[in-house]
Order: C-alpha cells, then structure tokens, then sequence
C-alpha cells in the first residue's frame, strides 16, 4: 500500500515540476480574448466553456483583468489570465462579422422586437413572442418571460 502512495507523491511532484516553467500570457488593454467560463465538473476535471470574443477594457494588475462583451448589454466581468486565451483574428477591429462570432460564441441571439405576450395554456406562465436578430418572422418564438432581460 505504501508503494502505491509513494508512487503517486512521485507522479504529483513530477507534474508539478515540469508545471514551474509554466508562464500566463501577457494581455493589453483593447485585445480581443475567449473567456473561459466554469460549467461544472467532469469527472475530477473542471468543465470549462470558452466565449467570446470580449474585449479587455481594464488590468487590475498583471494577471486580472476587466473583459467586455462587445454586443449589447456589453456586460464587464473580472478574469484571472489563467481563463483568457487571445482571439486570433483580433487584427480584424470590431465589426460586423467580430459581433455575430461574439453573439454565436455565446450560444445565443439577440432580440430584435417583443411582439406579444401571452399566458401559456399549458404552463399558466407569462409567454412573450420574440423576433430574434437575423432571422426570418416565421422563426419568432415564445419565450418565458420570466428569462427575458
């Protein structure tokens, strides 16, 4: 039994050794980064979801910083390094096509126009008609509004 344990000691401060070299990047204000947002676990690991891309408006020192979303309600949060990874076609500014990569990395859309509201016959819940930005009215859906913001 103790052979085990000494074997995992080994393997734990070997991994730790090789990880001493390890250094974060290096970020400035105005670049564009995918934010690692924790999800749960799986397994003994971290589940993590990267989105964006964000932009970072603000270090607190080297290794934390303020990013924000670049479409609406461009909300600023507080990342460590350690969950930013640099957007590569940051060369690219922000336009139009920079928007919709942020607005699918975060598994959403946007809405163009509330249309109507309802309560739902099957919930008993307030429903609202919602015409989503780029796609057709056929497509418009009702949603909670309870998740509506």
């Amino acid at each position: 039994m103790t052979d085990a344990s000494e074997k995992r000691r080994r393997a734990a401060r070997e991994r730790h050794a090789r990880r001493q070299g390890v250094q974060l990047q290096k970020f400035n204000e105005g670049d564009f980064v995918l934010a690692a947002t924790a999800t749960g676990r799986s397994g003994h690991k971290l589940a993590l979801v990267w989105r964006g891309p964000k932009r970072i408006v603000r270090a607190l020192n080297d290794y934390t910083f303020e990013v924000q979303d670049i479409v609406a309600p461009f909300e600023v949060s507080t990342r460590h390094a350690s969950r930013l990874q640099l957007y590569r076609d940051a060369a690219r500014g922000l336009d139009e096509d920079l928007q919709e990569q942020a607005i699918y990395g975060e598994g959403g859309h946007l809405v163009e126009a509330l249309r109507d509201c309802r309560l739902s016959p099957d919930t008993h819940l307030w429903e609202i008609l919602v015409k989503w930005i780029g796609l057709d009215d056929i497509e418009a859906s009702w949603e909670p509004a309870e998740v509506i913001r």
